[in-house]
């Protein structure tokens, strides 16, 4: 994995493709550096996203529960995932952090915290409600990256989750608005279908109508037609949505 070799504060557009996970994630949640921080529905989703990639080493029926009930809640009204739930997942980590400092050397114990961990990042309310922000969410991202892996995945891994990054947030370099005149009924019932779905492949065709439609933008087109894959939090799906 590369790094910039310059502090994350100094991240430009040239630099946006090289940022390891952490630089960027922490670029993303400093206030002083990046004043339009992502919503919290966004840091969840992404967040999620990752953390279904490593859904076969959440071993705990708890952070499991947690996940999905974070799934069902994360475009309610309120946004809140039932308290019991999240007392449980909270559970769940202190139980692994107690196994862990006991047996810190078994990487399955270190792998069962970590895992734990992201599970409650998505249920936390608020996760950036702190000033400075809480790292949580951040944190339990870079442990997925890091930690639940085997040595030979980390590159791939983190570089999923860069994707992953940029597929939710986009490049904070090139902001994309949409113009109402695009967002025809065809338009947002393909990208409504994909959103609840989780089928994107009709991607293609969502970049047809909304090309049908006027729309002439080469980042939102090239996103929609391009290898993928795509995610919940898409920020062409989500635009079309109307979702922030």
């Amino acid at each position: 994995m590369g790094s910039l070799k310059l502090p994350y504060s100094l991240l430009t557009v040239d630099h946006f493709n090289e940022a390891t996970l952490r630089e960027l994630t922490a670029w993303w949640t400093d206030p002083t550096v990046h004043t339009t921080r992502p919503s919290d529905r966004k840091l969840r989703l992404l967040l999620l996203a990752a953390t279904r990639d490593v859904w076969d080493q959440l071993h705990d029926s708890r952070s499991r529960a947690a996940v999905e009930a974070a799934e069902s809640c994360v475009d309610c009204a309120d946004d809140i995932v039932p308290e019991a739930i999240v007392a449980a997942a909270s559970q769940a980590v202190r139980e692994a952090n107690s196994r862990g400092s006991v047996r810190a050397a078994l990487p399955s114990v270190i792998q069962e915290w970590r895992g734990a961990r992201a599970a409650y990042a998505v249920v936390e309310p608020s996760p950036m409600d702190t000033e400075p922000p809480s790292p949580l969410w951040a944190e339990a991202l870079n442990d997925l990256s890091a930690f639940l892996a085997p040595e030979s995945e980390l590159v791939r891994i983190d570089s999923h989750h860069r994707f992953l990054l940029r597929e939710i947030l986009g490049n904070p370099f090139r902001p994309v608005a949409i113009l109402p005149d695009w967002r025809t009924s065809t338009a947002v019932g393909l990208a409504q279908s994909m959103y609840e779905s989780r089928n994107f492949s009709p991607m293609p065709i969502l970049a047809d109508a909304l090309e049908e439609a006027g729309c002439d933008n080469p980042d939102i087109l090239s996103h929609c037609r391009g290898d993928g894959p795509h995610v919940r939090g898409c920020w062409v799906v989500d635009l079309v949505l109307g979702k922030a």
